[in-house]
């Protein structure tokens, strides 16, 4: 994820989960070292060298003490590095707490070791560093935390909350909640109120009323909430030459069930960037018609007043329309990645993205149809 970059942490279950680093515009690379049962790892950006990975003691922060024998750091004679360079390697040094332990000495291949005494180190955390220097005077710098006892710095907080967490069920989650907050009150105020409002009602419960009294959007906006959860999403090409139908909760190709759960993600963007603001325009408009008609009946206001009202008006719709350009590039964006993933077939045969998106505008034009004829609010039609 581009927003957290350090993403690795230690699971429930006691196993890492590491995510390398981004390779396709940092190249950053990963080398992985298992040492006496116990892993290690390294990152660098392609091309800086030398690269150096620590194996023994293995750093504090990727300990796993439920699937490696940790217990052998207390009882190894050597600091175990392994150093890569495309030049000779001059010279290796190593400090534990920035005290300089000594020159680590040539094995074979990228090995290298240095004598120690781990007892010296049995108590808390401590660092190691290791500064490698090779023939063409380039030199490197890694560090890591170690300890004997156990000890352990804490979890980075943003990438130990993504990976920790279970993010399809994360997003069903909200998209329940957002059925509650915008699909659920709607069938409550139509089922617990007159299609004419209390004129002592705010002006929030009024666009409400008038909205959910109003059958045609009032079941749109019901479709637009609940048919991605029951129904199927796309008929098409799901692999290549073999039709299937996509769902919520996954596919269904050639007799046989695939999982998927990304669709959580999709579903929860959805009622996001769409059904909240056609909800909220959909109500603006219709109130602000219904009212406009009742205010010329019933109420005179002087130059002031009027011009204040215009003002708050102009911006008031302006608003209302702005809410819309999000969920129009949304939409958009979404069937021509139906149109790529799935082909032509794919894209008129998608009811959760291209019907509803004719959907979405034919209820934007029906709303100025009810402005403009200014129906009557109690028979609930236009």
């Amino acid at each position: 994820m581009g927003g957290v970059s350090d993403m690795q942490t230690l699971q429930r279950t006691g196993s890492l989960e590491l995510e390398v680093k981004d390779w396709k515009v940092n190249r950053i690379y990963r080398v992985v070292a298992f040492d006496h049962d116990m892993l290690s790892f390294a990152e660098k950006r392609f091309g800086e060298w030398p690269l150096v990975v620590i194996t023994n003691p293995k750093a504090a922060r990727f300990m796993a003490p439920k699937h490696e024998p940790l217990g052998k750091i207390q009882h190894s004679t050597h600091i175990r590095l392994l150093v890569f360079s495309p030049n000779k390697i001059v010279s290796v040094t190593v400090f534990i707490n920035e005290e300089q332990v000594g020159q680590a000495e040539h094995v074979e291949g990228p090995l290298y070791v240095l004598p120690w005494k781990p007892n010296n180190f049995a108590e808390g955390m401590h660092n190691m560093k290791v500064i490698a220097k090779d023939s063409a005077n380039q030199v490197s710098e890694s560090s890591q935390e170690f300890s004997m006892d156990g000890s352990r710095p804490l979890q980075r907080l943003a990438g130990a909350i993504v990976l920790m967490t279970d993010i399809p069920a994360l997003f069903l989650s909200l998209y329940v909640i957002e059925v509650l907050v915008l699909v659920i009150p709607l069938i409550v105020i139509r089922r617990n109120t007159r299609p004419i409002p209390n004129y002592q009602q705010d002006a929030i419960s009024k666009a409400l009323v008038y909205l959910v009294h109003h059958d045609f959007f009032f079941y749109s906006l019901l479709l637009m909430g609940l048919y991605p959860a029951i129904g199927p999403w796309i008929f098409g090409q799901m692999v290549q030459d073999r039709v299937g139908v996509s769902l919520l909760y996954g596919i269904y190709v050639e007799g046989k069930w695939i999982p998927e759960k990304f669709s959580y993600t999709i579903i929860f963007m959805d009622m996001l960037l769409i059904q909240l603001p056609i909800t909220i325009f959909l109500a603006v408009c219709i109130s602000y018609r219904k009212n406009q008609t009742i205010q010329r009946v019933r109420f005179k206001s002087g130059p002031i007043v009027q011009f204040v009202k215009n003002v708050f008006k102009v911006v008031g719709g302006l608003v209302c329309h702005a809410l819309l350009i999000p969920a129009i590039i949304w939409q958009w964006y979404e069937c021509v990645c139906i149109r790529r993933c799935y082909g032509t077939l794919g894209l008129f045969l998608s009811p959760a993205f291209l019907w509803r998106f004719v959907l979405f505008f034919v209820l934007i034009l029906k709303a100025y149809v009810v402005g403009r004829k200014q129906t009557n609010p109690g028979n609930g039609k236009s």
